[in-house]
């Protein structure tokens, strides 16, 4: 579907646009496991790659649900997939004023180094992502112990955490107020 931006559309109208927010919001045998709500991230991951989809998301209260799965220790194998499709939406100014409001920075940013490295990779991405987005999810970031994370990935060995890092610290270097 994400090769195919068309069909897009046909997801943001009723009663189509109310299903996936209900599966997402209320995935069907969630005890047994996560696939229906990976997939149903991914879907909303998906269409929030097409600008003109994006606004009808936030309206429908797409982000609110994300956050409410953007729980570590209760959903660990989707955590990065969520901070992902979060990090879609902050491109939307109302986003990043909700994920501002709703400390969403200093909930991603607290389990960062302790969860899996393929997490680490999709979650420090979805973080450059939002770095780019705003200069106040810049300023929450540093706020809450971002710079010290990114030292962190400056240390490990594989070669993709050091260039992320390297990136996230020019974005945040680019707005002069960070530099005080």
């Amino acid at each position: 579907m994400a090769s195919k931006p068309q069909l897009h559309q046909h997801f943001i109208h009723e009663p189509e646009i109310s299903t996936i927010k209900n599966c997402l919001a209320n995935p069907i045998d969630r005890k047994n496991g996560n696939e229906l709500i990976r997939f149903m991230i991914k879907l909303v991951c998906n269409l929030t790659k097409n600008q003109d989809i994006l606004s009808h998301l936030s309206k429908k209260g797409f982000l609110e649900i994300l956050f409410g799965l953007l729980d570590h220790e209760k959903e660990k194998d989707i955590f990065g997939n969520v901070v992902t499709a979060i990090s879609y939406l902050s491109v939307q100014k109302d986003c990043q004023e909700k994920i501002i409001e709703s400390r969403i920075i200093p909930r991603i940013l607290e389990p960062l180094t302790q969860i899996h490295e393929v997490d680490q990779k999709m979650i420090i991405i979805a973080l450059t992502s939002m770095l780019f987005n705003g200069i106040e999810i810049q300023r929450q970031f540093i706020k809450h112990g971002g710079l010290g994370k990114l030292l962190f990935f400056m240390q490990q060995k594989d070669k993709i955490f050091q260039q992320l890092a390297c990136k996230c610290f020019s974005l945040l270097s680019e707005n002069q107020q960070n530099l005080q």
